[in-house]
């Protein structure tokens, strides 16, 4: 089967980009051939191409400045995707998100192409009471007003929908008025590129200490860094055997802020950056806990973190709040503990686990074998059902 997928990300950049070209790795196993197109990372008038794995990815043009190319924007992406996708063969095309740049493309396919099946994947809530409440300064109301009124209208009119938690699975019906062509497609693990190994090991490659309890937390953008910051100061303040391992942008000046009183805490976070795919699996292994502070809120409500699969595929516990999709998954698996939002209690029950190796090792055994039940190739295989029934 001759597939297409559609991301409005550049290549090797954001969730949507790691979850589409997960799927489609997925997918390749299964015997299909599967193209995806990503934005251009850098000005270009010519495509590139390249191949990751079995799966061809095509950075497509660009011409405006990065923002816009990397927020699926650039109208000459848009333009020359659609022209490129218009006229290629393909049973699916699958669009990983409502940004145009990723879902014209397949909406402009779908009416001139009728063999063709169109797939929205909807991954977060971008729109009000979403991402959209986080963005503030002088010119926030153009982005806010795009994203909501994109979002709804391709929800609304994809032949099928596929989105990543159970809140917008209710959304969506909402939206398009039928339950009818809507799929619930959740997260998978990648247990090829993330394998459990020595936590020693990986600490004497990373030159991290031996003798200190390390919790960690990986993430590409984050909501609840302020939770995060105040639950290790807490944590800080019960115990001095601990380290706070953070892996992602250095952007992040709320969880800063927190430390000003702190200082002592704050010299307990590691944070090296953006890590690359190939050392990740030694920071997760470093790791004696994984931390997923996910507060009740809606934004959290519509997601399923991709981390939580790099988690479970690094055989380690994980220690969250009781929220959404990450809710239903712990409390259906033993693979961590779910604690209060509060952050005194968070810590408190963190620091529990950390006193208990047993626990610690058992749950992380269950982390691997839950991982190898949800790999990508078992999601692409429940994505392989929706394209062919329908």
């Amino acid at each position: 089967m001759k597939i297409i997928f559609s991301t409005y990300e550049a290549k090797e950049i954001g969730g949507s980009y790691l979850r589409s070209l997960s799927l489609a790795q997925g997918l390749t196993e299964l015997g299909h051939e599967v193209t995806l197109w990503t934005s251009a990372k850098n000005i270009s008038l010519t495509r590139k191409v390249s191949l990751e794995k079995k799966v061809k990815v095509i950075e497509s043009i660009g011409i405006f400045p990065y923002r816009f190319r990397k927020g699926g924007y650039d109208p000459f992406d848009i333009i020359y995707r659609s022209l490129m996708i218009l006229f290629s063969k393909c049973y699916i095309i699958h669009t990983f998100n409502h940004r145009p740049a990723a879902s014209v493309p397949g909406f402009i396919k779908s009416l001139f192409c009728r063999k063709t099946k169109w797939f929205l994947d909807w991954a977060d809530l971008w729109g009000k009471g979403g991402i959209a409440d986080r963005r503030y300064g002088r010119f926030s109301l153009i982005p806010i007003t795009l994203d909501h009124n994109f979002e709804q209208w391709f929800v609304k009119h994809a032949q099928y929908l596929t989105p990543i938690s159970d809140d917008l699975v209710k959304k969506a019906i909402k939206i398009r008025g039928s339950k009818k062509n809507i799929f619930f497609l959740p997260i998978g693990c990648n247990i090829d590129g993330i394998i459990p190994m020595s936590k020693n090991e990986a600490r004497n490659k990373l030159s991290f200490p031996l003798n200190y309890k390390i919790i960690t937390y990986l993430y590409v953008g984050t909501y609840d860094e302020v939770l995060l910051a105040k639950t290790f100061i807490d944590l800080n303040k019960e115990r001095n055997d601990t380290l706070l391992l953070v892996l992602g942008p250095k952007n992040i000046d709320k969880f800063y802020e927190e430390f000003e009183n702190y200082p002592v805490a704050l010299k307990k976070v590691i944070h090296p950056g953006i890590v690359s795919r190939k050392l990740l699996p030694y920071c997760l292994a470093a790791s004696d806990v994984m931390l997923l502070p996910f507060a009740n809120k809606e934004i959290n409500l519509g997601k399923f973190p991709n981390k939580l699969g790099d988690y479970l595929a690094a055989g380690r516990p994980i220690a969250a709040n009781p929220t959404g999709e990450v809710e239903k998954l712990l409390k259906k698996e033993k693979v961590g503990i779910l604690a209060s939002e509060n952050p005194k209690e968070f810590a408190k029950a963190i620091s529990n686990l950390l006193d208990n190796p047993k626990k610690i090792e058992v749950l992380g055994k269950n982390s691997r074998k839950v991982a190898e039940i949800l790999s990508w190739k078992s999601v692409a295989k429940q994505v392989e059902k929706f394209y062919i029934k329908n």
